[in-house]
């Protein structure tokens, strides 16, 4: 498998997940404001941006207009107007000095300028190769994110992980982190190899080896980045995570077997939280005594009942609710 393969697959697997969790947003109504709107403006710039590493892609797009690199000029202007999106998002939560401000919303206008400047250039003149107009616009784009990671997306990001007091939001922060800093790798790289094309050959090999490790380090990292932190629960709250669930399962057998009412309402609980796992936990051993007194006789009653009829302390309780079998 080469790399034109692995880069095509990252990007399938990317979309096919954009698809699930969009539909999954649809469906839980989560989409119904600004900033919700927002938020998924960058995740698609992101995904588009990513799409346009495939090179069939890229092939594709460039080969509609006469071999003109429209691909590399859309993909630039991508990278720019999603870093102005997260500024307008990030500026109500992290306070930018004024001059960053300023500097920004008349620098990265100018640098998107210069990158179609140089290729309505190129398309009027022709008077430079397609690989040196290919060039000159990665190194305008290169050089304005080098910029903007230093003055806008790593201070943000900093400032989120240093906030934050979720672990599970705390391991994402720490992948943001390690997403801008592999940009911040693949710029370089890129800038440095199209300085190696005119003068350093030797160098050209080991520059686009590191450019495209890069590339792959990106797409992976965007990918952990959109994964539900759900997932990361287990490597923080091992034990009382299986508790809950060990509890959700014998609350559901409960709930099945008992002629009760359900309860009438549940407080929303974000189980990224511990404190919110604790509130769970007591959430389903609340529902199991409710409900197993109404329960048709029953191995499971029988046991429930013991346990209760020992009157433990809530915490044991619990353990001893987990550990009934099914």
């Amino acid at each position: 498998m080469d790399d034109k393969a692995i880069i095509f697959g990252f990007n399938l697997l990317l979309w096919f997940y954009l698809a699930y969790r969009f539909s999954v947003a649809l469906a839980k109504r989560k989409i119904t404001n600004g900033a919700s709107l927002h938020v998924w403006g960058v995740i698609f710039g992101c995904y588009l941006i990513a799409a346009l590493t495939a090179d069939p892609i890229k092939l594709a797009l460039d080969g509609q207009f006469g071999g003109l690199p429209l691909s590399t000029l859309v993909r630039s202007l991508l990278m720019l107007a999603t870093i102005h999106l997260y500024f307008l998002g990030m500026r109500q939560i992290y306070p930018y000095s004024p001059w960053t401000q300023r500097l920004f919303q008349w620098g990265n206008p100018v640098f998107a300028l210069t990158c179609v400047a140089l290729f309505l250039w190129y398309a009027a003149a022709r008077q430079i190769t397609v690989v040196d107009l290919n060039l000159q616009i990665k190194g305008v784009r290169d050089v304005a994110i080098l910029l903007w990671l230093r003055l806008i997306l790593l201070p943000s990001a900093l400032h989120l992980w240093r906030t934050e007091q979720v672990r599970p939001m705390k391991l994402h922060r720490v992948t943001d982190l390690a997403f801008y800093g592999v940009v911040l790798v693949q710029c370089s790289a890129e800038i440095a190899l199209a300085v190696s094309t005119y003068h350093l050959l030797a160098l050209t090999p080991v520059l686009a080896a590191i450019e495209r490790g890069s590339t792959y380090l990106c797409l992976l990292l965007f990918l952990v980045m959109l994964l539900p932190l759900r997932l990361f629960l287990p490597l923080f709250y091992p034990v009382r995570l299986r508790l809950y669930l060990r509890l959700q399962r014998l609350e559901r057998a409960v709930s099945q077997a008992s002629t009760g009412r359900p309860p009438l309402g549940r407080l929303p609980l974000r189980l990224t939280h511990p404190d919110e796992v604790e509130l769970a936990i007591y959430q389903k051993v609340i529902a199991i005594l409710d409900r197993y007194p109404s329960m048709k006789n029953s191995r499971l009653q029988t046991q429930i009942t013991e346990v209760v009829a020992s009157q433990p302390p809530f915490p044991e309780l619990a353990q001893k609710l987990g550990a009934i079998q099914l």
